[in-house]
């Protein structure tokens, strides 16, 4: 039940401080006030009363947005958080109260302290806090104590050497930085290159979004994201803002290539005013969601984790194309490769006569081959029947000696996993598994092996 605290005056005098109208209300742990310049006397009177010992120390989220505090009502605040009841405290918003980097200290000093042990968001969006400010929030982000998980400061002056800061504290083992959003800050390729560094150096970083809107980002700086965060798998990136830079045709082909070996990434950002994406890195990013080249291809080296790619025209041939490979990675990495092993088939009809499958692949290929519209059942299963050969295991490459090939023994796949194939693709074939099996088993005591 809200719980709602209105401290209501009109030109009253109280502790010697005029406080013009106002409403302050604190409801479900949440204080918010109305917009407009609030005096430190006002400040000091609110938080002494909402974190004094007369409270319900149930207070969670502190939003001060637009109140114009400054530094001395960081001040004032800090004191308050470290002499009151605000251990509970989880939410600091102080967007747009023209902070400078003096007005960072306190704050840093309650993030290395233990007054308030559950804060872990810090909003400080259009503030002037700059380079300085910034390498002091760098600085207490590697303290072990401090436990900021969200920090948000769009349009604070960053810079590069603010960037540099920030990559330090990324590389921390101590670090405990999940979302970080640096948009509007000028940061460029130097700046992105040196946080995409720390984050691959860091096998224990927790960043799962990470927003770089208008930071005069180029090809250089998208290619280092792609290379050192994509394609590594100390990161867990799920979700990257790429808006209004400039990343060109080279920063998007860095990324598609990255997107093949990634299986974190949900989301990417990539719409822009300054550029627009050709059909050329349009087509790229559909090989990365479906790579065609054959059937283990699809399965293995295409990408089913990506949902939703934002800044793509709407007027780009293969838009429709992206749109539907997006959708089927929606559905869950299984049912992805299912379905875009079925497109395959329905653009392939020949493939299984012309391509080696390798063995772990059979069983989610029997569920999909009989569908209507395929007839390639009969083909899978006289191809295997055949040339048993053509099942080769995992990453085994053609060696060109057949009488090599011949003689390593296939890896086992279980009698379940065959017929539960059969099964998934509505097949009314489960006596085919045996004239299969005992194929294989032909094989095997041909080649010298001692498996069945």
């Amino acid at each position: 039940r809200a719980k709602l605290r209105k401290l209501k005056s009109s030109k009253e005098k109280r502790d010697g401080a005029v406080f013009e109208s106002r409403v302050v209300v604190q409801t479900r742990g949440r204080l918010a006030t109305s917009e407009g310049k609030m005096e430190d006397p006002v400040l000091t009177h609110v938080l002494t009363f909402l974190l004094g010992e007369t409270s319900d120390h149930k207070l969670r989220d502190i939003h001060l947005k637009s109140r114009n505090i400054g530094d001395g009502g960081v001040q004032i605040l800090v004191d308050a958080l470290a002499n009151g009841h605000s251990r509970k405290v989880q939410t600091l918003n102080l967007i747009g109260n023209n902070i400078s980097a003096a007005g960072t200290l306190p704050l840093t000093s309650i993030l290395r302290s233990h007054h308030v042990p559950s804060l872990t968001k810090l909003q400080l969006q259009q503030n002037t806090i700059g380079e300085k400010g910034t390498a002091f929030l760098a600085g207490a982000l590697q303290d072990e104590l401090c436990n900021l998980r969200h920090l948000h400061l769009k349009s604070c002056s960053v810079g590069v050497r603010g960037a540099i800061a920030l990559s330090e504290a990324l590389a921390s083992p101590h670090c405990k930085l999940q979302d970080l959003r640096l948009e509007l800050n000028s940061i460029g390729d130097e700046g992105c290159r040196h946080i995409a560094q720390a984050l691959c150096a860091n096998r224990n970083n927790q960043l799962y979004n990470l927003e770089l809107k208008g930071n005069a980002i180029g090809p250089a700086g998208a290619i280092a994201i792609a290379e050192k965060c994509l394609q590594s798998k100390s990161t867990a990136l799920e979700s990257l803002g790429l808006n209004d830079n400039n990343i060109g045709d080279a920063g998007f082909a860095a990324i598609a290539s990255a997107l093949r070996s990634n299986s974190n990434l949900n989301w990417l950002f990539v719409s822009s005013k300054f550029e627009k994406m050709s059909h050329h890195s349009v087509k790229l990013f559909i090989g990365a969601l479906f790579n065609d080249t054959d059937p283990n291809s699809v399965h293995n080296d295409s990408n089913h984790a990506l949902k939703e790619i934002y800044g793509v025209p709407s007027d780009m041939p293969n838009q429709q194309r992206l749109r539907r490979l997006l959708r089927f990675n929606k559905l869950g990495a299984f049912k992805a490769r299912r379905e875009k092993i079925h497109l395959f088939l329905s653009e392939n009809s020949t493939c299984i006569q012309t391509n080696s499958l390798n063995l772990e692949l059979v069983p989610r290929f029997l569920s999909v081959v009989g569908r209507e519209g395929h007839g390639s059942l009969d083909a899978l299963f006289n191809n295997i029947r055949e040339n048993p050969n053509t099942l080769r295991p995992e990453g085994e490459r053609d060696s060109g000696d057949s009488d090599a090939a011949s003689k390593k023994t296939l890896p086992r796949v279980s009698k379940r996993s065959w017929r539960q194939g059969l099964v998934n693709g509505k097949h009314n074939s489960a006596n085919r598994f045996e004239e299969l099996d005992a194929a294989l088993r032909c094989h095997h005591q041909s080649s010298g092996s001692k498996r069945k």
